[in-house]
């Protein structure tokens, strides 16, 4: 089941918003963020399938 991408761009965007706040993880991680680290942990195995 497709939906197109300007009909349900929720995909694309979960997928972008990810990308965007692993990159700040990546950023932050020396900052030693570890509720921001576990939030996306949780987030990471939720939103791979999309």
């Amino acid at each position: 089941m497709e939906a197109h991408p300007n009909t349900f761009p929720l995909r694309s965007f979960l997928r972008h918003a990810l990308a965007d706040a692993h990159r700040c993880h990546r950023e932050e991680e020396e900052k030693q963020k570890p509720i921001y680290s576990s939030f996306l942990r949780l987030l990471r195995p939720a939103l791979h399938p999309l």
